[in-house]
């Protein structure tokens, strides 16, 4: 004979469903970067890659990761008026090639991705 316990199931399929949902811990996600303020560029005479964003692209304070489509990434934290600049020496990535942009601050969880195209300068 099996017993099974109905709390323990009910508690199970809440936290599954849940977990199947994104929701987390009660956070809900911060907002995309907005792309009309993202600007991704070679830096042809410095031989690099560099990411800006001007004011109000994120929030203020947040926690900017870009990745790209290796999944390299690198992390800054924007200014006070929601920019930031992200030098990004170890991709590899080149003209045309996309990035995808996330922020994060203590108040929300980590934001859908916003993705940006690599520019001439």
């Amino acid at each position: 004979m099996i017993i099974i316990n109905s709390k323990r199931i009910t508690n199970f399929l809440i936290v599954f469903t849940i977990s199947f949902l994104g929701i987390t811990c009660g956070k809900e996600k911060c907002p995309k970067p907005d792309a009309e303020n993202l600007k991704a560029t070679i830096t042809i005479a410095a031989g690099g890659l560099a990411i800006s964003g001007s004011a109000g692209s994120v929030k203020p304070g947040a926690t900017v990761t870009i990745t790209d489509a290796v999944g390299i990434s690198t992390i800054v934290r924007a200014n006070n008026d929601g920019s930031f600049f992200a030098p990004f020496g170890q991709s590899n990535a080149g003209i045309g090639d996309s990035l995808s942009i996330t922020q994060k601050t203590n108040n929300c969880a980590e934001s859908d991705a916003t993705n940006i195209t690599i520019q001439r300068p």
